[in-house]
């Protein structure tokens, strides 16, 4: 009785709770997750290379600025002295990849909500980075070490995201009254409002036991999503220059690049960010990153030092 219960195919189908049915099906494009995804990609409703796409050619963009460092061990393999001597925005970035991921399948599985809740940690990575990152290219001393050591042992008091973000801009690494800062607020503003009692960011479903499909959501969390990601690669282009200049790093900038013509081609639209689209617009056809072209740059392109 046992084995039957658990046949991995009826646990998909579960007999014994809608929650657990992924195959659930109340409506064509709403039920248990796998039914949705399955009937979404069938009404050509969902596209899932729209969503993963670009993560694949920014990961590798990333394994490229990595390799530049000289590293003799892969990143999940170093240790805290290892990770104290490793740029904070690579590290952070690294961190981050794992709820990008995590953010897109919640989204392929109709859950918006929570995969946009996700994407506020993300944030705050990259700017809780970048602050360690210019503290220890500003201050000349190894002093902001014990400061970052302290972060990554969670310390009993955790600065604010806007702590962070505060010192940045006093210390003009982040224009107060710049286009980069308006953006981080909007981004932030607007990531709050899936944290907190904004009823329009509620879930749309009709019951808790099911998903549906949403393209309105999906298309608001793709929005953010993409801003984010765009984000991300731009820190690695602004911090490490000369690392994204290498063969491997332009090959990722063409496969980027590539999401234009898949548009064109397949005339669908999987670019959602203005900010993302802008950036694509830079790289030219053979994987180099074109003068700037409204992305204003905040901070001189600077690499990181170890021995600063």
């Amino acid at each position: 009785m046992r084995d039957d219960i658990m046949d991995d195919n009826k646990c998909l189908k579960c007999e014994l709770s809608n929650f657990g049915n992924l195959y659930y099906k109340r409506a064509d494009l709403e039920g248990g997750e796998l039914h949705v995804l399955e009937k979404s990609i069938e009404r050509k409703k969902l596209l899932p290379c729209r969503l993963t796409y670009p993560l694949d050619p920014s990961l590798g963009l990333w394994k490229e600025v990595y390799g530049s460092l000289g590293k003799k061990f892969a990143i999940e393999e170093l240790d805290v002295d290892e990770i104290l001597n490793t740029p904070p925005i690579i590290y952070f970035t690294w961190k981050s990849f794992f709820d990008l991921k995590a953010s897109a399948f919640l989204a392929l599985a109709a859950h918006y909500r929570s995969a946009t809740q996700l994407l506020r940690p993300i944030l705050e990575n990259i700017i809780v980075s970048r602050y360690f990152q210019e503290r220890g290219r500003i201050t000349n001393n190894n002093k902001w070490k014990k400061e970052y050591e302290e972060f990554l042992n969670l310390p009993k008091k955790s600065m604010t995201f806007y702590h962070y973000l505060g010192c940045l801009k006093s210390d003009r690494i982040i224009f107060e009254k710049g286009e980069e800062a308006k953006r981080i607020d909007e981004l932030w503003q607007n990531l709050n409002k899936y944290l907190h009692s904004h009823a329009s960011k509620w879930d749309k479903g009709n019951t808790p036991e099911v998903v549906r499909y949403n393209e309105g959501s999906l298309n608001e969390w793709l929005d953010l999503y993409q801003n984010i990601l765009s984000y991300i690669i731009e820190m690695l282009c602004r911090y490490f220059p000369e690392a994204i200049k290498t063969q491997n790093g332009q090959n990722a900038f063409i496969e980027l690049k590539g999401m234009e013509d898949i548009e064109n081609d397949l005339k669908i639209s999987l670019i959602k960010s203005k900010y993302l689209r802008n950036f694509l617009s830079r790289i030219s056809q053979e994987g180099k990153l074109l003068p700037e072209t409204g992305l204003p740059l905040s901070l001189l392109d600077l690499p990181y030092s170890e021995d600063s």
